[in-house]
């Protein structure tokens, strides 16, 4: 019984983040949207390591757009921003880059890109949720059912 009123408490705890993240899904974003502009005023190498694969990744540039690069210390653009056809590898720059050749880079923020796959997997985020929502209750049902039978062998 023990182990059914765990696995209860657990499931509780996760439909309760669940409805959280949805109630608060402009927070959420907004806290997101701080996050990621606060790592690229750092522009640390290890916020670098994170940036450069993501940015390639969703064909995508900065926060809201490659703009959000010029605010940093360093105030240029990463190559990670630079369209494919446009990368000269000997540099490791964009070719003949400046910051109104806006066509050499990637036009949408990371933020915007983020949530179009967020919202474009939503269906099988939430058939996976669900399907784990029932494995669970059935893990419930089961140890309940577990726990009574062997309380009957017992009697």
């Amino acid at each position: 019984m023990v182990f059914a009123l765990c696995l209860a408490i657990i499931f509780i705890f996760e439909l309760a983040v669940g409805i959280a993240a949805i109630a608060f899904k402009a927070d959420l974003e907004n806290a997101i949207n701080r996050s990621l502009q606060t790592s690229i005023q750092r522009r640390s190498n290890a916020d670098m390591m994170a940036w450069d694969p993501l940015q390639r990744r969703l064909k995508c540039c900065g926060v809201l757009g490659a703009k959000d690069w010029y605010t940093t210390n360093n105030a240029t653009i990463p190559v990670s921003c630079c369209r494919p056809d446009h990368i000269d590898y000997s540099i490791g720059d964009c070719k003949n880059a400046a910051a109104f050749y806006i066509d050499r880079y990637f036009a949408d923020g990371c933020v915007g890109k983020l949530r179009e796959r967020v919202e474009d997997n939503a269906k099988i985020l939430i058939g996976v949720g669900i399907g784990i929502c029932f494995l669970q209750l059935f893990g419930i049902f089961l140890a309940c059912w577990l726990a009574s039978a062997i309380k009957r062998e017992k009697e």
